[in-house]
């Protein structure tokens, strides 16, 4: 499963790769995908790991983590290049 969060307190790459590196130490997750100019991170994780659990990894991180919401999909870029 994947979820979509919402995370505040990222400044730059580095506490991008602060969080990914957390998120990947942690039992049950498969990928994490953190962008802080969005303020989101996806993670696949496994359905044994709740919501709860994923937020409580980035707050042991030092950010602030919740759902995000519902609108806050990966939006796809349409450009001329």
């Amino acid at each position: 499963m994947e979820t979509a969060l919402e995370v505040k307190g990222m400044h730059c790459k580095g506490c991008e790769m602060t969080i990914s590196k957390a998120l990947m130490k942690t039992p049950g997750v498969k990928k994490a995908r953190v962008d802080y100019a969005s303020e989101r991170a996806f993670v696949e994780h496994d359905e044994s790991l709740g919501i709860a659990d994923v937020v409580s990894v980035i707050e042991e991180a030092g950010y602030e983590a919740g759902p995000a919401p519902a609108n806050a999909g990966r939006k796809r870029f349409l450009g001329i290049f």
